[in-house]
Parts: structure tokens; C-alpha cells; sequence
């Protein structure tokens, strides 16, 4: 073989060498500097993983907490309006005579009652038969602003807090707040208006009928959530 020819060739084995060489190195450094962005990349994107779980945990578990403390309270306020309505709804109304009640006893009952003090001169200055009506009607009219303030309170919380409860249990409680203000408000007109009694009356029934089974669902509702809520980790 030529000797050019030879020399030609070893260049090329030592070429090949040289290259073979610089590629291993290559791929080595790759590799390593690869691995160790990976592994830098995935503890990074690991970190914020569970950062994110312990954002989403802690936000679950705050909810949670609220939704413990709104159930009762909602369910306090609602159940109050409830009775409230529905006794100022009913047509039976049972009241006191106080017809024959001497100057002392009246005094007596008059000191007890939520009337101010011109109906209570009123009162006294009632004819003797005049007297029970004049009185009931006035005790019935603060006995309606008392269950119509309870009806405010109750619904001013329900606004405010619904967005801790269950989507269905804040619908529900929403239609029942609904209906004892559509009860109260026919009671209002209804004693400015006898035409309107009749309303009064069919809110009444509506109330002591689909009313009262709403609420028994609610109320199951509330006090499941509660038990759960006990158990639960």
C-alpha cells in the first residue's frame, strides 16, 4: 500500500478518534446538564404543586368552617321568622278580655304591653265595650313589625351568607323566605283593606301546608350537614 495512501488513512482513524471522542463528551455533558435542569424543572413545578394543594386545601377548609357556622345561625333566623309568620297568619287568634279589667288591672296589662303611650291613653280613653279591641289591635300591629323585623334579620343574613351553602339548601331557604314575605306582606294589606283578606287567608294556607314541609326539608338538610361536618377529618 502507498505510503500516502496509508498516511491518508491513519488521519482519518485519528480524525475519527478525535471526533468520536469529542461526541462522547458532548453527549456526557448533555446528559448530565439535561438531567440536572430536569430535576431542577420538576422540583420547581413540584414545589408549586403543592403549593397550590395547600392554597386549595386551606381555602376548603376556611369554607368548610363557615359553612359550620352559617348553618345554625341561617336555620335559627329562619325557623323564628317562620313561627313568628305563622302566628301572626293564623285566623285563630286567641287574646285577653279585658272589658271588665278595674283601673289597676288595666294599668297592670298596659305597663306589660309593647304599646306606646298614646295608644295606650287611647285605651284608656275607650268605651268600656271599645276597650279589648282597641287594645288587641294595637298589640297585633306591634306584634306584626316585631315578626317583619325578624323577617329582615333573617334575610339580610341568608343574602349575605348564602354563597357558604349548598347551592340547593340556599335555593330552598331562599323559596321559603320568599313565602313568608309573600304572607306577610298579603297580613299588611289585609288590615288597611278587608277586600284583601281573602289573599291573607290562601298565603296562610300556603304557608301551613308547602311552607311547613320546606322548612321539615330544610331542617333535615341542616341538621345532616351538621353531623357530617363532625365527623369529618
Amino acid at each position: 500500500m502507498p505510503e500516502t495512501l496509508k498516511t491518508i488513512l491513519s488521519l482519518f482513524g485519528g480524525l475519527t478518534a478525535v471526533v468520536l471522542a469529542v461526541t462522547g463528551a458532548a453527549y456526557w455533558l448533555f446528559q448530565t446538564f439535561s438531567q440536572k435542569w430536569l430535576e431542577t424543572r420538576f422540583s420547581e413545578r413540584l414545589e408549586a404543586y403543592r403549593h397550590e394543594l395547600s392554597t386549595l386545601l386551606d381555602r376548603a377548609t376556611r369554607l368548610h368552617a363557615q359553612e359550620f357556622e352559617v348553618l345554625p345561625n341561617i336555620w335559627e333566623k329562619l325557623s323564628k321568622a317562620m313561627g313568628g309568620a305563622m302566628g301572626i297568619l293564623s285566623p285563630l287568634q286567641l287574646s285577653g278580655d279585658i272589658t271588665h279589667a278595674g283601673d289597676a288591672e288595666l294599668e297592670a296589662v298596659l305597663e306589660k304591653s309593647p304599646l306606646l303611650e298614646h295608644e295606650k291613653q287611647q285605651v284608656r280613653d275607650a268605651k268600656k265595650f271599645e276597650r279589648s279591641s282597641a287594645f288587641h289591635r294595637f298589640a297585633l300591629h306591634h306584634r306584626f313589625r316585631a315578626v317583619v323585623a325578624d323577617w329582615n334579620e333573617f334575610n339580610s343574613y341568608a343574602v349575605s351568607k348564602s354563597i357558604f351553602l349548598d347551592p340547593v339548601l340556599a335555593s330552598r331557604v331562599r323559596e321559603l323566605g320568599d313565602m313568608i314575605y309573600e304572607g306577610l306582606d298579603a297580613h299588611g294589606w289585609a288590615q288597611s283593606d278587608p277586600s284583601e283578606r281573602k289573599e291573607a287567608r290562601a298565603a296562610w294556607e300556603k304557608l301551613r301546608t308547602e311552607g311547613v314541609k320546606l322548612r321539615d326539608e330544610i331542617q333535615a338538610t341542616v341538621s345532616s350537614r351538621l353531623r357530617n361536618a363532625t365527623v369529618e377529618p
